[in-house]
Formats: structure tokens, sequence, C-alpha cells
């Protein structure tokens, strides 16, 4: 006799939703946990330019987020940046020490570390590194890595 599993519960999505509040910027996204990692599904972004527009602008994100994405899921996780967040922006002149060799995330994180340590920050922590932009040999990229140069 065939078995049937009428009563065997579908496994859960492990999606989750974040909206994040910056100072200028909405941004609504929605992972997915797969196991132990964290896996991006969509993102919707909003800027707004008053404390009047946030409401409107957090809705615009997700509509605009729900354009990818088939549904939302029911857990989700809130963040509003404050006034006490301060960025820093910081223009730095790197010479590689193996130009032939292919940039790879170590070595960013490792430069990003050198230039937050030689930083003058009394009174303030620095919680996030990124970089924005390069020029390589003067060819300026998105994302370096995996490039090579040396300067």
């Amino acid at each position: 006799m065939p078995k049937f599993n009428f009563f065997k519960r579908k496994q859960k999505k492990k999606n989750f939703l974040v909206i994040e509040i910056g100072l200028e910027k909405i941004t609504c996204a929605i992972f997915e946990k797969e196991q132990k990692q964290i896996k991006l599904v969509g993102v919707g972004k909003k800027k707004f330019s008053s404390q009047e527009e946030v409401f409107d602008s957090v809705l615009e994100a997700l509509d605009s987020l729900a354009a990818i994405v088939s549904d939302f899921p029911p857990t989700g996780l809130l963040g509003i940046s404050g006034g006490s967040l301060e960025t820093i922006t910081t223009i730095a002149r790197y010479v590689r020490d193996k130009p032939k060799k292919p940039i790879d995330p170590k070595e960013t994180e490792s430069i990003l570390h050198k230039i937050v340590e030689d930083l003058e920050t009394k009174d303030k922590e620095i919680f996030f590194s990124t970089v924005a932009g390069a020029k390589i040999d003067g060819v300026k990229v998105t994302n370096p890595l995996g490039l090579k140069g040396e300067k």
C-alpha cells in the first residue's frame, strides 16, 4: 500500500525583511537564510529630503521591492540611523607590493584597516568601512576585486 503524507508540514522559507531608515534614504531588502548563509533576494530604495517624507518613502521603497519579489516574509528588522551617525569619506593613495597579483578580499580588508587606524577619530567609533570606488593605475573601477595594478 502506498504511503501518503497528508499531514506532513511544508518547510517554511526562512526569509526576513530589513527596513533601514537612513539619513537620506530608505532601503528595504529581503534576505533568505540557507543553512548557515544569508542570501540577498531583492532590494528597494527611495531617497527622501525631509522628515515628513519618511513614511511615504518607506511605502515607495517597499513598493519597488514588491515589484521584484513574489511575497513579503512575516519576520523583519527595522534599523534607524540617528543624528549621532556620521559618515567619513577618505581618499587613500596606495602603492601595491605585488601589482601583478589580482586584488583579493584580504588585501582590501587590510588596506581598510590601515586607513581606519590612521584616521583621527576622537570620541568616535568606526564600525563599518567599504571601498566606494577606486582608480587602478588611472582607470576608474567600481569594484577592484580581481583586478591587477600598482596604484
